[in-house]
């Protein structure tokens, strides 16, 4: 069969994207060496995403069903249907340094090892049987029936993907009040890519549907994996899981805490006078936790504080400062040789996404803009 017949440009571009999968799996393995877990649940997922990707080049490349391998088959089923449980402990285990992975945790698996459970038949069998077996399999259509691929393998994709999203949510709005930016940062992307695996499943159910799909689908799952490899190259800490330890115990409502009004004025009265004074908002990674070790209060006394007597979260309490150093940056004659990303940093800000949405929210204008309205001296 020539070549032209078996690898047309989509399966080209697929299996250039399968090998940025690859890629990244083994890369993955070298980042932050305090957070093994979900390197090794990362790796997993991309390696399995690679193998998805060459068995559907392989189901495509003009090689009739009744000539595929049976295991083959019935394998690229089973990788569909492990992609869910890896990110959901992926997610629970980048947003929960207290999660291990434990042995019952080995229940969410079941289903492929049922679906595995076809293949037994044929290993205690002899050649005939077994090819005999294979023929009535593919004559009756029943690896269309048997094999959960990528139908069943989505909704279960979907269902674990909605968990992983109530896990993020649910450690979202405890990263707003007690961690830090660069947190944050590690909330959006375990959203991003919680989305992205659903997407790429979709795509891969794409390229097996209609040839008129294969190529459009082909570039946008080689797409993703760039772009994930651009963001390990730019910001490699967001695969890092999240370093503030948080304990969910509930929402933050402070019924059971012993503050009254006058305390909670003194306390707020020396948080202000640490900000002015001391100006611990300029570090890039500051913590409610550091705060509270900073002015020598209860984290969750310095939390109450600012949501009560400020209303706002601690991460908004302590950006607003920052956009305030900011403009004073902006406006000094002596720093117009700093670019907007070095105004971003000497302001405590450590990305400059970041640094223009909060400063426009705040100014309604980006910090280019700012700094252009002003007058020249």
């Amino acid at each position: 069969m020539s070549l032209e017949t078996n690898f047309d440009l989509a399966q080209l571009v697929t299996l250039f994207g399968a090998l940025l999968a690859l890629l990244l799996s083994i890369a993955s393995l070298f980042w932050s060496r305090e957070n093994r877990p979900e390197n090794k649940l990362f790796a997993s997922i991309m390696v399995l995403f690679a193998l998805l990707m060459l068995g559907a080049i392989r189901s495509n490349a003009g090689i009739p069903t009744e000539n595929q391998q049976y295991w083959v088959l019935h394998l690229w089923g089973a990788f569909a249907l492990a992609i869910g449980p890896l990110l959901y402990f992926y997610v629970r285990t980048s947003v929960d340094a207290s999660y291990i992975f434990k042995g019952q945790r080995l229940v969410h698996f079941i289903p492929i090892l049922l679906h595995l459970s076809l293949l037994m038949p044929l290993v205690f069998v002899g050649a005939e049987i077994r090819e005999s077996y294979v023929n009535i399999y593919i004559e009756r259509e029943l690896y269309r029936k048997l094999i959960p691929g990528i139908p069943n393998g989505m909704v279960l994709m979907i269902t674990y993907a909605l968990a992983s999203f109530i896990w993020i949510r649910r450690f979202k709005t405890h990263v707003t009040q007690v961690a830090s930016f660069e947190d944050q940062l590690r909330i959006r992307w375990l959203r991003w890519f919680t989305s992205l695996l659903v997407m790429l499943l979709l795509l891969l159910g794409l390229f097996s549907l209609h040839e008129l799909y294969r190529l459009p689908a082909a570039c946008a799952m080689t797409a993703f994996m760039c772009a994930i490899i651009l963001i390990a190259l730019v910001r490699p800490r967001v695969f890092h899981g999240i370093q503030t330890t948080l304990k969910l115990s509930g929402e933050e409502k402070y019924g059971t805490s012993q503050l009254d009004t006058l305390q909670k004025k003194a306390y707020l009265k020396t948080l202000l006078l640490h900000f002015e004074q001391e100006k611990p908002y300029l570090q890039q990674e500051l913590t409610l936790r550091d705060v509270a070790a900073q002015v020598n209060m209860p984290y969750r006394h310095v939390s109450q504080v600012v949501n009560e007597m400020l209303d706002k979260h601690f991460i908004d309490f302590v950006n607003s400062y920052r956009i305030e150093a900011a403009k004073t940056i902006l406006l000094d004659p002596n720093s117009l040789h700093l670019s907007i990303e070095g105004v971003a940093a000497e302001a405590g800000f450590n990305s400059r996404s970041a640094f223009y949405r909060e400063f426009k929210k705040a100014t309604g204008v980006t910090p280019g803009a700012f700094r252009k309205s002003q007058p020249t001296p």
